[in-house]
């Protein structure tokens, strides 16, 4: 089978703008995700002094939360267009980011919240982001399409998760503050994300 250079398949796809503004999207989204997500497991462990099987039976609610609705959201992307089930999916996310502001040990409950909203959130943006290159790429470019996205989008990643791992630690070296204000470090990563998400 004869295949265009990768070269020249890139500055096709650059030369693109729906395609760059996928990846600019994609890029955004997965810098908000990084920003906060990875950071959660010890905050409820540790802060929250929630028990590990506390822990998991909260992900399995999530979860099933998130399996109810990828089908209303799947049809809803399907009429709309995957860009409206990504925005839709982005902002349930900020509502959970919102949430977890304000998730402390003394309202730990809150975290339920977050977590089945950033699962929830996940039907609405996981797929669609796969999907999306569709609405802007010549189908016999998907793969490297796909591929080009995935990198970018997961080195910026990458970098905000050692950028939040930088902020939690100074958070938590302050004696758990922030410019004067008494809080933990994945309420304010959590505020970040909110920010990130919105912008995205």
């Amino acid at each position: 089978e004869k295949t265009e250079p990768f070269l020249q398949v890139v500055r096709t796809l650059f030369a693109n703008k729906g395609f760059r503004s996928a990846i600019i999207v994609h890029s955004i989204w997965t810098i908000s995700v990084y920003m906060t997500v990875g950071f959660m497991g010890t905050y409820k462990t540790k802060e929250l002094l929630l028990t590990v099987g506390t822990v998991q039976i909260i992900n399995i609610v999530a979860c099933l939360a998130r399996a109810l609705v990828s089908k209303p959201i799947a049809h809803f992307a399907d009429k709309r267009s995957y860009a409206k089930g990504i925005e839709l999916g982005m902002t349930i996310a900020a509502v959970g980011y919102l949430v977890n502001i304000f998730t402390t040990p003394n309202m730990w409950w809150l975290v339920i919240l977050y977590t089945v909203l950033y699962h929830v959130a996940c039907a609405g943006t996981s797929q669609n982001m796969m999907n999306m290159v569709y609405s802007y790429v010549d189908s016999k470019y998907f793969v490297q399409a796909s591929a080009i996205k995935y990198s970018v989008s997961g080195l910026c990643g990458f970098g905000a998760s050692m950028l939040g791992s930088r902020i939690l630690s100074a958070v938590q070296s302050s004696g758990n503050t922030f410019v004067g204000i008494s809080l933990y470090g994945q309420q304010l990563l959590s505020a970040i994300s909110l920010v990130i998400v919105i912008v995205a």
